[in-house]
Order: structure tokens, then sequence, then C-alpha cells
């Protein structure tokens, strides 16, 4: 057996402004673990371009359900930060004895580690309550949800609070949303296209219809659950998922229960342009694809959760990960050429590289995939070991 210090495969190499060094611990099997790697601030031209250098996680599925119910169906994911850590919501049967979905929270610090799940939202008189999209609002949080069925028999979005520590509530007709000068709004089928938007004191919502499918509307929020109704904001036969702010553009989250993802980009909160392929399925675990989540933080897209399934039925979906990050490449000395293949969360790449140790050139892009940011000449990597890739000098 060969074994290898850390003293003796240390790696320090200074370009440019960055350094790679390597770091106790183990990484999995076949791989060297690089930290380091997150998206830098939101790149408008990048999103433009469909310029975006996407991971997937390691995990496959990034969350399953768990065991000890009948039903087990997750999916639905809205992500959320706050100063201690990250809360992932999602709607699901998540190990239920009924086929009633509910919504339920974990936290993580680090997305490596959740903790484990629990209801925050239980159906109550409802058969589903489903479809979250979640904001931290002062110390607690503000949800919208699908809720089924209402008084007409028809799916409509829900509007729910929850406290800082997400102390669960019973989800009731009283959560109902109303979109005053929506036409026939008591006909409106919305299920799964229901998501909130906060400029200010000023709370918006976009949702689709499937009596008039087609587009995404908006409404402006009067008082309350009351919303009045402004109008058409994108044409495209496509359900809205989420939406999120970064300086003077939105990005808009689209799906439509098939193979991919898209999204749109708007220069104000009304008006966005045509749609853009954003993913494809990575194999038959996540083939039919029904909803998304952007994972953001500091004018930041880490990354996207996404709930899919390998079944048309739509009712065995877990929730995927794919995570936005420096692109990075080890050419080896004799010319083979390593490219990182999953993430580990949002800031660590995996890099597949054999077993042993190796010297190379590591060159490392932003997260368009193009920019150059360094290139690192004779850095030795040791398979299965850890590095961190960074800015040189103290950290302020």
């Amino acid at each position: 057996m060969i074994t290898y210090s850390i003293a003796a495969c240390m790696v320090w190499t200074m370009v440019a402004g960055y350094e790679l060094v390597a770091r106790e611990g183990q990484a999995p099997l076949g791989y060297v673990k690089i930290d380091g790697v997150s998206a830098e601030a939101f790149d408008a031209k990048a999103w433009e371009d469909g310029a975006l250098n996407l991971v997937p996680d390691f995990r496959y599925p990034f969350i399953a359900p768990k065991f000890d119910g009948a039903y087990r169906n997750v999916y639905a994911p809205s992500a959320v930060f706050t100063p201690d850590e990250w809360h992932v919501f999602y709607g699901a049967w998540d190990g239920v004895d009924t086929g009633n979905d509910r919504i339920y929270l974990r936290t993580t610090t680090d997305w490596l580690d959740l903790d484990p799940s629990r209801i925050v939202i239980e159906h109550g008189p409802f058969i589903h309550v489903c479809n979250v999209n979640a904001m931290q609002r002062g110390d607690g949080f503000e949800l919208a949800c699908t809720v089924y069925p209402d008084e007409h028999g028809l799916n409509k979005p829900a509007y729910f609070e929850l406290d800082k520590d997400g102390s669960m509530i019973t989800a009731g007709p009283e959560h109902i949303i109303t979109v005053d000068g929506y036409p026939n709004w008591e006909g409106a089928d919305v299920n799964g296209m229901n998501v909130i938007y906060r400029e200010g004191d000023d709370l918006y919502l976009y949702f689709c219809d499937f009596k008039n499918f087609g587009k995404v509307f908006r409404a402006k929020q009067r008082e309350g659950r009351l919303f009045d109704f402004e109008g058409e904001v994108f044409e495209g036969r496509y359900m809205v998922n989420d939406v999120k702010r970064f300086g003077d553009t939105w990005l808009m989250g689209l799906h439509r229960n098939g193979a991919g993802l898209w999204y749109t980009l708007g220069d104000s909160s009304d008006t966005f342009g045509p749609e853009q392929l954003l993913l494809e399925p990575l194999g038959d675990e996540d083939r039919f694809i029904v909803s998304l989540g952007f994972a953001v933080v500091n004018e930041r897209v880490l990354g996207v959760l996404y709930g899919a399934g390998p079944v048309k039925e739509l009712n065995r979906n877990r929730i995927f990960a794919l995570w936005l990050q420096k692109r990075i490449s080890f050419t080896t000395e004799d010319g083979v050429a390593h490219e990182v293949s999953h993430g580990l969360g949002p800031d660590a790449a995996l890099l597949p590289l054999p077993e042993g140790k190796h010297t190379g050139t590591l060159q490392v892009w932003e997260a368009d995939g193009r920019t150059p940011i360094a290139t690192l000449d004779e850095v030795t990597l040791v398979s299965g070991r850890n590095y961190t890739f960074s800015k040189s000098g103290p950290v302020r």
C-alpha cells in the first residue's frame, strides 16, 4: 500500500494572485476535490449568451424521500439563505402514510449535510398543499404554495407566513389568494406556477393558468391575500417557478413537466424576453422535470435545485442539484486532459483522476467557462486528496 503525507504532496502554487493549497482529509475515491470554485457575482452577459458552467452534484439524487412511509415523492424545492444557514423548503410525500402533499423543510450550513426533514405546513382540509416558493421576510419566511381543491374543485395559490423557526402550521381556506381583475379568477386552475417576489414593501405574484395557458401573468398585493391583476409579463407555454433580481436584471425560471428547464431575462420586473434552455436531464432518473428553485446569495446564483423523476405520471420524483461553478481542467505531463465531472455542493469541484500522484497544468476559468482566471504550471495532485483554489495573500 502506498501512502502520501500532506507534507510530501503539498501544493502551494501561486500565479497572477491565485494559489492552490493541499488540505487535510479525504476526497471520494477516484477524484480530487477542489474547494473555492463557486460562481462569483451574477454575470448578465453569460446568462444572455447561455454560457453557464453547470456541474451536477455528486449525489444523484441530491435529496431522496424517507423510507418509513408508503408514499415517497419529493419535488418543488425553494432555497432561502439566512445569515445562519440555508432553508430548503419543498413539497412532497416524504415517507408518509397518505398521498397528501405537505410542505417540508430541511436546513444546511454548507450543502454537504442536510438536517432531517420536518413538516412546516400540513395539508389540513385540502388534499394537497405543494409547489412552494419561499422568501425571507423579517425574522421569518413568506411562502406561496398551491392548494387543492378550492371551493370550485380547482388549484389555487395560497400565501403563508412562518416564524423564524419554521413552526408547523395547517393550511386552510383563509390562506387562498384572490386576484381581483383577472378574468374568471374563480375558474382559474393555478397549479405549480405560483411565485412571489418582493420589491421593498410591494409583494407581487407571478402565475400561470391551465385554463388560459401560454402566458405568465403578474398581480400586486393590495392587502393580505387580495391582489390586483396587472397583466402579462411573458408569453410561452411554460410554467413559472422562480423570479430573482440581480441589479438591473431579473431572472425567471421556467419548466413544463418534461425534458428540460428554461429561463428568461428581463430588464424590468414586468417584461421578460425569449426563453433559453437552462438544462436537460442527466439520465433516466431525472427524465421528467417538474419544478425548479435557484440557490441565490449576495447577488450570486450558486446553482439550481429541481424536482424530477423517471416516470411520466410524475409521482416518483426526487430533488436534484446542479451548481454554477468555475470551470477547471487539469492536463497531466503526458497530455491527458481531465475535466471536472461533479460538484459536492456549490463550492467544491470533483476532478476525476486515477489513483496516485500526477503532475501537470491546472487551468481555471470563470463560471461562464470561457473567461480565464489562472493557469498554474507544475501542479502536483494526488487522487483522493483535498485542495483549495483561492486568491493569494491575506484575507480581508
